[in-house]
């Protein structure tokens, strides 16, 4: 009968799922079975690609904030059926960051706690229940990125990894630099510090790059995915891929369910983070500066804003990423070509494998004020990588 009703919502047969919804509920041992089904369903998920991140913004996204904070406690009571040992640490972090918690004591019924807390009736949770469960249902296989709960390993019982140190102290650097850029009032300083960055980033993975093809370096290639909220969702999917193509990752950015999926290695893939996330807070920075012109406030304004800061950063990174590898390539006397060849086949292989054919059209820029308005916000950035590099 749960499949009758999420049969029912499917079709937009709102009167047969009510009918559906009010016998379900009257039946003995309804509330349990749909708990464990829920529970069921959400394991299932898991091994169609899904993360606790992207199924609780697939939820803001479709339904209600009620039905978010079922769905998490959901996710939480299927985290509880794993040994802590069988659920890698990220995976725990994505619980934490949206919040996924067992709050109720054991002896209660959910239902019923969960009902008073909301301050709604059982029936309403139930309905909302059975809502999740649809949508949950229906989620398709995006593939799997990462180890699932029940497969993970964590502690002692990790894989070993390769050392760390070095991309810690890289990325501290980085993040000091970023920081500076988003405060300073000065549009210049901060596109400075952003080449400076983009010089550091490009030079440790040149570095690591060569290190890797003289030792018995087991590094591989990974994907991680990125969320992508409304408004200009577009441009700033497109802001992230020029950013990923700068540093040797590939991105495909899904519409419908809100993210980017990434594919490069581990330390390139940490660094397109920090980068996009820091563009972003300057991009917007300098958008709100045109706030006092009326035409400014349009939506196409800050969307075709948004489009050509995108492209344009990118033009520059790509600048500030070539004079590092000109640099580097000038000391291994030649060695750098087949290195970084080498590199960009086994990220392209790992991309076609992980995210098969995709497609990379972006929409373009609708407002031609916008347009130049975003070029020049970039332009001012002085990203001509002739900034030194320590470190």
């Amino acid at each position: 009968m749960l499949w009758d009703a999420c049969t029912a919502l499917e079709a937009g047969e709102s009167v047969r799922f009510e009918r559906i919804l009010t016998t379900l509920v009257r039946l003995p041992g309804a509330a349990e079975a749909l708990h464990r089904r829920l529970v069921a369903e959400i394991r299932d998920v898991w091994g169609r690609g899904w993360q606790p991140a992207e199924l609780v913004r697939v939820a803001r996204r479709h339904l209600g904030g009620a039905h978010v904070e079922v769905l998490k406690d959901l996710v939480a009571t299927q985290r509880t059926q794993y040994a802590t040992a069988t659920v890698a640490e990220a995976w725990d972090a994505q619980l934490d960051a949206v919040g996924a918690r067992v709050w109720w004591q054991p002896a209660e019924d959910y239902w019923s706690v969960s009902a008073a807390r909301a301050g709604l009736d059982e029936a309403m949770v139930h309905r909302m229940a059975v809502e999740v469960l649809h949508r949950v249902s229906s989620l398709p296989d995006v593939g799997v990125i990462a180890a699932i709960p029940g497969e993970g390993r964590r502690g002692s019982l990790a894989p070993r990894m390769v050392d760390q140190s070095a991309d810690l102290r890289m990325r501290d650097k980085v993040r000091a630099l970023l920081s500076k850029a988003e405060s300073t009032e000065f549009v210049e300083e901060a596109e400075s510090l952003t080449a400076k960055a983009q010089e550091l980033m490009a030079r440790y993975s040149i570095d690591y790059a060569l290190l890797a093809a003289t030792t018995d370096a087991r590094d591989r290639p990974v994907a991680i995915r990125v969320g992508l909220d409304n408004p200009y969702e577009e441009a700033k999917a497109t802001l992230l891929q020029r950013v990923a193509e700068v540093n040797s990752c590939r991105a495909a950015w899904t519409k419908e369910f809100g993210f980017t999926t990434l594919v490069g290695y581990a330390a390139d893939l940490a660094s397109v983070e920090m980068l996009y996330t820091s563009l972003l807070v300057q991009a917007t920075t300098a958008m709100m500066s045109h706030r006092g012109d009326r035409r400014s406030r349009t939506p196409s304004f800050r969307r075709s804003f948004l489009f050509a800061f995108a492209q344009r950063i990118g033009e520059r990174l790509q600048a500030a990423t070539d004079h590092a590898g000109q640099a580097v390539d000038a000391e291994a006397k030649g060695a750098l070509v087949p290195v970084m060849a080498a590199k960009r086949a086994s990220v392209d292989a790992a991309a076609a494998a992980i995210l098969g054919e995709t497609d990379r059209r972006m929409i373009g820029p609708t407002n031609q004020l916008g347009w130049v308005s975003g070029r020049t916000a970039a332009d001012l950035a002085r990203l001509s990588a002739h900034v030194p590099v320590s470190g």
